[in-house]
């Protein structure tokens, strides 16, 4: 028998793989000193991923996140 939280982490997983990829593509980080900088851009990185892919599931689109990101 599997545990549930590791049953719950092997079906989620790809999820984190699949929103890594998405933001490889199209990260706003810059290079900083500052620590919070990267904080601040790896947060707005998430925001604006999940937000694609909310707009995306509500809207029954299938635009690009480059589209997205310049509308």
């Amino acid at each position: 028998n599997i545990p549930p939280v590791a049953a719950s982490y092997r079906k989620n997983m790809g999820f984190v793989d699949t929103h890594d990829k998405n933001v490889k593509y199209f990260s706003t980080k810059r290079i900083s000193k500052k620590w919070w900088h990267t904080v601040f851009y790896s947060c707005l990185d998430m925001a604006i991923n999940n937000s694609w892919v909310l707009f995306q599931k509500k809207n029954n689109s299938s635009i690009s996140q480059k589209d997205f990101r310049l509308r």
